[in-house]
């Protein structure tokens, strides 16, 4: 399709043809899950319109298209692999301007015109521009909300607030740091305001990193090392374990995220230490390591998430990297479905008043917001006040940027 233009020169809609199934396998499948990671991630001969990986301490989320979520079904990975394919995702495709780029909120108005039409979204910031996943049922209704007058006024009249036109002005609109997400939430009505939610900051500073295409295979050793190997992120020696002792996956009856009833951290667990399945020791469960790592694709666009220390695997000519360290905050209390709304708009309250920049990832189970590292403190503080939630602060300490070469 055309790309729906919501503010001219400025803001671009396209939706993505084909359809997009989401899959999850917990930490402990891995290995048995292992070759459609590696196939999500090195393979995508189809060229499907959006895949992602993304890699967290609770196991790995992948977005693939309909026909090799079929293909990992006959291949028996089941035990291993929960795969949503009874709800069919549709990606819509945000492009921004380069003048949009500067505006924090004109994410949020987006998420908030499709959360107020009840309609539930899964949001990745690559680094050039925004990814929507809406469920197919809902895909023309989504596409109303962006076609609305309604919408496109409130997103001009903010780029106007902020000084910016709404005529184009660069000859090739260029986003390399996504703008705030941060609407009015709807998942007020899920808390209690008993402290069942908890804010944790991930133990790590990120950066978010476009691949250059054709340095592709030159890296795919090291995209294999970061997502199944990597002992920095508690994967050494998964792939040595008795995949017969791997974990079963329990199919949920809704197609939902299939999860415990509640988030892991949810209650504190009794202190003590546990072996790794290659030996080692981990920290105790109630403090457990909290890190993500992702890879997305999209058209020509390879998109990075990494850990500052994860820089130097990559060579310099392969890698573009917006030099801005990124804190992740992740929700925990409970596991979070589908069809639920306002969860990522949750994570967003942060508004545009405040100037700060927020990106997201979606994993099977929750939502990661990223924010810049100077202003997490700020932001855990107004998040956690509107979820009253409790928040868990890392020991990560400052990145010197002085240190770094891009």
């Amino acid at each position: 399709m055309e790309p729906l233009v919501v503010v001219p020169g400025q803001i671009d809609v396209t939706v993505l043809p084909g359809r997009l199934v989401v899959c999850h396998a917990p930490t402990s499948n891995i290995p048995g899950a292992g070759w459609m990671v590696a196939r999500t991630l090195l393979f995508n001969e189809e060229r499907s319109c959006f895949n992602a990986v993304i890699l967290d301490d609770e196991g790995c989320t992948m977005v693939m298209d309909e026909e090799r979520a079929a293909d990992a079904k006959r291949a028996g990975l089941g035990p291993f692999l929960s795969v949503a394919d009874d709800r069919f995702w549709t990606a819509i495709h945000v492009q921004l301007g380069q003048s949009a780029n500067d505006v924090p909120g004109l994410i949020s108005h987006m998420a908030k015109a499709l959360m107020r039409a009840s309609i539930s979204i899964l949001h990745y910031s690559t680094y050039g521009t925004e990814i929507f996943l809406v469920q197919e049922k809902d895909y023309e209704e989504a596409l109303a909300c962006f076609k609305s007058e309604d919408l496109q006024r409130k997103l001009s009249a903010l780029m106007r607030s902020r000084g910016t036109r709404d005529v184009p002005d660069a000859p090739e609109p260029h986003h390399v740091c996504p703008p705030s997400p941060g609407q009015e939430p709807a998942i007020r009505k899920y808390a209690p305001g008993d402290g069942s939610y908890s804010l944790a900051e991930l133990d790590q500073s990120l950066f978010i990193v476009r691949l250059k295409r054709e340095y592709f295979h030159d890296v795919a050793h090291t995209l294999l090392h970061l997502f199944l190997y990597d002992s920095q992120h508690y994967h050494a020696g998964l792939l040595q374990d008795d995949m017969a002792e791997a974990s079963p996956v329990k199919a949920g009856s809704d197609g939902a995220r299939t999860t415990d009833e509640s988030m892991p951290d949810a209650v504190e667990m009794p202190n003590g230490e546990q072996s790794m399945p290659g030996g080692g020791q981990r920290r105790p469960e109630q403090d457990p390591m909290r890190f993500v790592v992702a890879y997305m694709e999209s058209g020509d666009e390879i998109t990075l998430y990494l850990d500052v220390d994860d820089l130097h695997l990559f060579p310099s000519e392969a890698i573009e990297i917006c030099p801005t360290p990124w804190r992740g905050i992740k929700l925990l209390g409970r596991a979070f479905k589908f069809d639920e709304t306002g969860v990522v708009s949750a994570m967003s309250k942060v508004s545009a008043s405040d100037n700060v920049s927020i990106l997201s990832l979606s994993t099977y189970r929750t939502t990661i917001t990223m924010v810049e590292q100077s202003q997490v403190e700020d932001t855990l503080k107004t998040m956690s006040a509107y979820l009253e939630a409790r928040v868990r602060r890392s020991e990560v300490p400052q990145v010197d940027m002085a240190q770094l070469r891009f």
